[in-house]
């Protein structure tokens, strides 16, 4: 159902044993949820991690204001939850035996469990309970349940003001915008296309909209991040069978015939985003959706394309949205924000603040990347810093990006190289093995490097990636060069020179260059 829905879930692990300790991934699990949903089986008191969980959960929701909807389920009622009656009676006095000192946990569980069992939620029994025919009860299936469950959740996770555009400034007037071109022709399908430079916030418009795009009015909703990268390490089979495995709620797509696949497609009405395709990965997308945009989905779909290349769109699209710049006031709003933790600079900050926003042009990236660059800083070193944005010549963005990389230690700098060039998308466990944690969260700190913690990877954004692996190939000297990624050049080298080379990491998986 969270799959149907598209509402992102944290399960625990079910491999864990009965008994053992919180594990901390848990706990921080916990503390990133908005909602949680706790179910209470008639197994569930005997765990001591369970217990502790729900005690971690109850206290984040006093901490957070956030809310728990406990269903009691196989036969658990709320009053043997509330009284630890039943199989939780006789877990309790497994855990007396077993814990006879400490007293104060075993209360505390007691607390937890009571207030639990007096918060709303769903007795199994009574909502699956129908009504008495001919002296016979009557239950829905638990199917039922599920459902109910799902709706609870979906209205507690739809609050009055969106959360999603929450802290970016300017984003609600574009989101208008895009609303009125996705409202126009109903009935038919369109494509529309997002169209800026790198760091204009094509990608957070495309998402924002996609996150606030309501479940019920579309059948089945897909995003597809960073196409042009995804194709370095996936085939477009494999994109494809993602694709089909989504929409068509089917684990399996690949055992469907494909004729099969595209008649259930053209009867559902479907929402799909498609985020930086480039002039490059223009054919593969033609074989992803085989080029039947407007016929391939059910009547009223929608789908959404993000590129710096303005002719990719024409192509592709009835209709090509350009991301504007910030203004001048919003500009402002967003630099104070990271500079300053507010919406407006102090007085005698602001002409300084101004000269910055000039120079970003209104690209949001730059920014907020400039704007933790000048964080906590005083007059006199803004001055400096501003000294070294009046010898640019140029507006490039990364130009300024070169500022914020130039006044990182030198072991950040080697950090940020590495995950410009190697790491970008990757792990965040594996990344932190192989480069020490600290200067990641350093990084990640500066606006350098993002940390996507529900999905455990490293994100960095695409123009910061450009700007790493730029600094790298400028070292013009072969013998010098001190990481390799491309597999053509890599090979090349080795076979020509004798070089001392730090770092080289290849990805095969659709190279044309094995032995």
């Amino acid at each position: 159902m969270n799959n149907e829905k598209h509402i992102l879930t944290y399960k625990d692990d079910v491999n864990l044993k009965r008994g053992d300790i919180i594990e901390p991934s848990l706990i921080e699990a916990i503390e990133r949820s908005s909602l949680y949903v706790v179910i209470f089986s008639p197994n569930y008191a005997t765990s001591r991690w369970c217990l502790d969980e729900l005690v971690k959960i109850l206290e984040c929701t006093k901490k957070y204001g956030r809310k728990m909807i406990p269903v009691f389920y196989g036969g658990v009622t709320p009053s043997h939850v509330r009284n630890q009656e039943a199989s939780y009676a006789d877990a309790f006095v497994e855990h007396k035996a077993k814990f006879p000192n400490d007293e104060a946990k075993l209360e505390n569980w007691k607390a937890a469990l009571k207030e639990a069992a007096d918060t709303s939620g769903f007795d199994s029994q009574v909502t699956t309970y129908v009504l008495m025919v001919f002296f016979k009860r009557v239950y829905w299936p638990e199917s039922h349940l599920v459902k109910e469950v799902t709706k609870r959740v979906l209205e507690a996770i739809r609050p009055n003001s969106s959360p999603i555009t929450e802290g970016l400034v300017g984003i609600e007037s574009e989101i208008e915008a895009v609303d009125k071109l996705l409202e126009t022709d109903p009935q038919r399908n369109r494509v529309i296309g997002f169209w800026g430079m790198p760091g204009i916030g094509k990608t957070t418009l495309a998402n924002s909209i996609f996150q606030k795009i309501d479940p019920d009015v579309f059948e089945g909703r897909h995003y597809i991040p960073d196409f042009a990268v995804q194709l370095k390490t996936k085939t477009v089979k494999d994109l494809q069978n993602e694709l089909f495995k989504v929409l068509l709620r089917d684990d399996n797509p690949q055992d469907i015939a494909f004729g099969h696949k595209l008649s259930r497609l053209r009867r559902l009405r479907a929402f799909v985003v498609i985020d930086d395709v480039t002039s490059a990965s223009m054919q593969a997308l033609e074989e992803l959706l085989d080029w039947k945009f407007c016929n391939l989905f059910g009547p009223g779909s929608r789908m959404i394309l993000t590129s710096t290349n303005q002719q990719v769109l024409i192509n592709a699209c009835q209709e090509v949205h350009q991301v504007p710049g910030l203004d001048e006031e919003k500009a402002l709003q967003l630099f104070s924000f990271y500079a300053f933790k507010k919406d407006q600079p102090p007085d005698e900050y602001k002409e300084r603040c101004e000269k910055v926003v000039a120079y970003c042009g209104g690209n949001p990236l730059a920014l907020r990347v400039l704007g933790v660059a000048f964080y906590k800083k005083k007059l006199d070193l803004w001055d400096m810093k501003l000294e070294k944005l009046r010898t640019l010549h140029k507006k490039d963005i990364q130009d300024l990006l070169m500022i914020s990389y130039n006044e990182l230690s030198r072991d950040e700098q080697s950090a940020f190289l590495d995950i410009a060039c190697f790491f970008n998308h990757e792990s965040y466990d594996f990344v932190t093995r192989v480069l020490d944690e600290d200067l990641v969260t350093n990084l990640a700190d500066k606006s350098l490097v993002g940390i996507d913690y529900s999905k455990g990877k490293i994100e960095m954004h695409v123009l910061l990636e450009d700007l790493g692996q730029d600094i790298v190939e400028a070292e013009t000297d072969p013998q010098k060069r001190t990481r390799w990624w491309e597999v053509k050049d890599t090979l090349d080298l080795l076979a020509k020179n004798k070089v001392n080379i730090e770092f080289i990491y290849i990805s095969f998986s659709n190279s044309n260059y094995l032995y």
